[in-house]
């Protein structure tokens, strides 16, 4: 009778865990599903902090393609993200990277996951100008910068919110026929899976009702219990969670390769400062209240300006510097040019500047000997011009980023220059330019044999000469920074646009109108530390504003959206910097030398 009431009891579980079974497989196979998908996220999250880490990475912040579809079943290939630059496709599709595709476990450093129906994970992100995912490894590959920055959103939609990427779990293969509803709401027509696994849209064979051509994922479809046409596992990524895996590494990439750039700008006796008192430009006005919309700026300094964004406006346009590129902001003021004159053998001298533009200044200058007589036989009459020194006013190079240049400068030889800043007056932030040079010696006459024996010029009247000398603007040429080249290491910041969401900060010492010397006046810049010393006797800070707290889309954010408490959009000179949090993500650096 025990055994009897054993095996009934028995039957009676065995039937009651039969009817639960589908029931506990779907939330078994979802929770695996999650698991597994969770995993792959953190390794993909892993991938793009140590990635941007890479002190040479162009594109901080960028995720890996998919692994290309005919990597599958290559042994020495599967689980490589694609391009593979220089490997040609065996007969189908491209080359370069796919929007979606099987997820890199090889490249992002884990093993092969496989969802609770065995199936390798899937992997959607967007390419291209707008994308995540470089086009191709190599950057110097013709396709268009991704500009990842903390003002970027996601360049998927799922169910309406953007997103940056996707991780799949296809799960099991389906026989898919929509009814008008599913159909209406994006689900494709009638298609049995067949688990093929090349051809150039392979993927409706694991993945149902997305739509990749326009960027639009979901994660579950009308009426689908009924009529099941959709069965994938997503997890996303966000652009709030890949700034917050790289923003403190680009923090430190800015203190380590952009800081040396702005340090070096204007450090010089050339300009009249030095390398321990230095003078920094003037900055970008970002207004206290309304928005600024730095992808429309032209990065453009304002006099007596000491915090903004940094005044990277260039002279030159090119593709690196488009949107922030003026030719006439820096110029020259032809009513204020002055020339002296030193040294030679000359008898007299004169110039005339009036040729003068704001482009370039342009000075003639004559000068020779009034009589030429000599005794030696052979013997050559020249004149020697001296020392030319031309003074002028240019315009707002405390507003900009320049170096000095004599290379654009002709008619006098061994040319040099030095520009220190005008303090005061309408032309304050500018700089009186002089250029100093040598002109050139000048042969006259030849002396001559006459009758008596004696030897004199041909020309009794003397020597004269006149001499152009042309100075042009490109004098103040742009600073090597604003236009980088891709192998220089700061190009990533200008090709990412991160001067966009890059705060700017100078003591008013050190202004080109300042004192130089901030520690002296007391009016240096203070950074308070939440942990660890204070940031104290700053003469110019920069501050990564990081991505908006309050979900601002695009460049466009007001100062409250852009730094994160009311001390560091105070304007006083004093700033802190908290642990980051959700309610501040703030990153200071000193540019103090």
């Amino acid at each position: 009778m025990i055994l009897l009431a054993v095996i009934a009891l028995s039957g009676a579980l065995w039937l009651m865990s039969a009817l639960r079974t589908p029931i506990n497989r779907t939330a078994l196979e979802r929770e695996h599903n999650a698991q597994v998908l969770a995993e792959a996220k953190r390794a993909l999250l892993g991938y793009i902090a140590s990635t941007a880490a890479d002190t040479s990475e162009v594109y901080p912040g960028r995720l890996p393609c998919p692994e290309h579809a005919w990597y599958i079943g290559n042994a020495d290939k599967e689980g490589i993200q694609g391009p593979s630059v220089g490997v040609a496709s065996p007969g189908w599709g491209s080359s370069d990277c796919s929007m979606v595709g099987r997820l890199p476990w090889r490249s992002l450093g884990i093993d092969k996951l496989r969802d609770a129906a065995g199936e390798p994970l899937w992997y959607v992100v967007t390419i291209g100008a707008s994308g995540w995912a470089y086009e191709n490894t190599d950057i110097s590959h013709p396709h268009p910068r991704l500009s990842i920055n903390s003002n970027k959103q996601g360049g998927l939609t799922v169910n309406g919110s953007k997103v940056v990427a996707a991780i799949i779990a296809p799960g099991r293969p389906l026989g898919l026929n929509p009814t008008a509803a599913q159909s209406a709401a994006g689900c494709g027509g009638a298609h049995v899976q067949n688990r093929i696994t090349n051809g150039a849209t392979y993927y409706q064979e694991f993945l149902e009702c997305h739509n990749f051509a326009t960027g639009v994922l979901a994660t579950d479809v009308v009426a689908n219990t009924t009529n099941p046409v959709f069965n994938d596992q997503l997890v996303t990524i966000s652009a709030a969670e890949v700034m917050n895996a790289i923003e403190g590494i680009v923090a430190a990439r800015i203190k380590s390769q952009v800081v040396p750039q702005i340090q070096s700008v204007y450090a010089s006796a050339s300009w009249g400062a030095s390398a321990a008192n230095p003078v920094f430009p003037f900055a970008v006005d970002y207004p206290t209240s309304g928005g600024l919309d730095a992808a429309a700026s032209p990065f453009e300094g304002q006099v007596d300006k000491t915090e903004g964004l940094l005044p990277v406006t260039a002279s030159t346009c090119s593709a690196i510097t488009a949107g922030r590129c003026d030719a006439t902001f820096v110029q020259w003021k032809p009513s204020t040019v002055t020339v002296s004159h030193s040294g030679g053998d000359n008898t007299f001298w004169s110039s005339d500047c009036t040729a003068s533009t704001a482009a370039e200044i342009v000075c003639s200058v004559t000068y020779g000997k009034g009589l030429c007589l000599g005794i030696i036989f052979n013997a050559i009459c020249s004149t020697s011009g001296g020392t030319l020194n031309i003074t002028a006013t240019g315009s707002n190079v405390g507003m900009a980023l320049r170096t000095l240049t004599t290379t654009p400068v002709s008619g006098v030889t061994s040319p040099t220059l030095s520009a220190p800043f005008i303090t005061s007056g309408t032309d304050r932030g500018g700089v009186s330019a002089t250029l100093q040079g040598t002109l050139a010696t000048v042969t006259g006459c030849q002396m001559s044999v006459n009758l008596l024996g004696l030897y004199f010029c041909v020309s009794l009247g003397g020597i004269t000469t006149t001499q152009t000398v042309r100075i042009p603007i490109g004098v103040f040429a742009d600073h090597p920074f604003l236009a980088p080249a891709t192998s220089d290491s700061w190009y990533w910041f200008f090709a990412n646009n991160w001067h966009q969401v890059t705060y700017y900060a100078v003591s008013p010492d050190h202004v080109p109108t300042g004192a130089r010397d901030c520690v002296a006046s007391g009016n240096c810049l203070t950074v308070n530390m939440q942990d660890g010393v204070a940031l104290s006797n700053q003469r110019a800070l920069l501050s990564l504003a990081g991505r908006s707290l309050a979900g601002t889309a695009g460049s466009n954010r007001t100062l409250a959206d852009f730094l994160d408490t009311p001390e560091n959009r105070n304007q006083d000179r004093t700033f802190e910097q908290k642990r980051a949090s959700r309610t501040f993500n703030d990153r200071f650096a000193a540019i103090s030398p």
